[in-house]
């Protein structure tokens, strides 16, 4: 998956509000303390339930929409809360300037969720309002081949919109500029860039695999282990794995040898998937057992 320090960096970034010198001023000190404990909040269960108190005693402030905002950051951390702030906020004010970022923020919600078709229905809108969102195209382009079954009909349809997504990710990164000077510096982004170009390898990597494509799987996350600041052991083991399917049995065990001195690659059970390919190899370049020697046969009876 995406890296979520990476998404919940530019989330953070895009949600500390900013009160611009036109910005309403509060009707009452009550109206001022309701905001403020919506915005200034110490963490996001709190940030929901001021938001939610906000709202509920001021319904005619000229502050709803922020505070709406407001709870629709929570997104990421507490979907179920969150989700419904960023519906209410881009249904009641159409225009918001916050549009853009409650649709994204409402993908990965559903996406945290495991509701493909409402992260899938998202993940267009925010496409539609920024066709070079790098965020939702790379989400789009992790989860399709995740999706994507074998014996599915649509197998290829689903494969070619995630290769899709991917190789305009591939073409939005690089010319992204950095964000948030003030937050990160040009060096410190150009660092994330380099993770999110591998981030998007490995999602062709993974659409490769599906359609058992195993020598354009193998590129792919070999360019992923190129561009990764970090190395993990996941990396490692699926070029292995590419490697294996290719007969180069050799090279996969190298590879698995670098996947679990990194960790491996932990499955659902907690077993590592890379000692189970690596044993699964050594045993499969054993010799066979020689037979034992036929007995010879008893001399003839006189």
């Amino acid at each position: 998956m995406i890296r979520a320090r990476l998404c919940f960096l530019l989330i953070a970034m895009s949600a500390t509000p900013l009160m611009a010198q036109d910005a309403p001023r509060p009707r009452s000190q009550a109206e001022a303390t309701s905001i403020n404990a919506c915005v200034g909040a110490p963490d996001m269960e709190t940030r929901l339930d001021m938001c939610q108190n906000f709202l509920n005693a001021h319904p005619k402030s000229d502050f709803r929409e922020m505070a709406m905002w407001m709870g629709c950051t929570t997104t990421p951390q507490v979907p179920v809360g969150g989700l419904q702030y960023c519906e209410k906020l881009v249904v009641e004010f159409k225009n918001t300037e916050h549009k853009e970022g409650a649709l994204y923020l409402t993908m990965l919600g559903y996406q945290q969720s495991n509701d493909f078709e409402g992260m899938l229905t998202y993940g267009e809108l925010v496409l539609e309002e920024n066709p070079e969102h790098w965020g939702a195209l790379l989400a789009l382009a992790y989860v399709f081949p995740l999706r994507t079954r074998d014996h599915d009909l649509d197998k290829e349809e689903k494969l070619s919109q995630a290769e899709g997504y991917a190789k305009r990710a591939l073409d939005v990164v690089p010319r992204t500029p950095n964000p948030n000077p003030e937050a990160i510096t040009d060096d410190e982004w150009l660092m994330q860039k380099k993770d999110l170009m591998a981030e998007t390898h490995k999602a062709l990597g993974a659409i490769a695999m599906k359609r058992k494509d195993w020598a354009s799987a193998e590129g792919s996350y070999r360019q992923s282990l190129q561009m990764a600041n970090e190395q993990t052991g996941e990396l490692f083991y699926q070029v292995a794995k590419a490697l294996k399917e290719q007969g180069k049995g050799d090279e996969a065990l190298g590879m698995l040898d670098q996947s679990i001195a990194r960790g491996g690659f932990k499955m659902p059970n907690g077993r590592d998937a890379a000692s189970i390919l690596k044993a699964e190899i050594v045993t499969a370049n054993q010799p066979a057992a020689t037979s034992a020697p036929a007995a010879a046969p008893a001399p003839a009876q006189p």
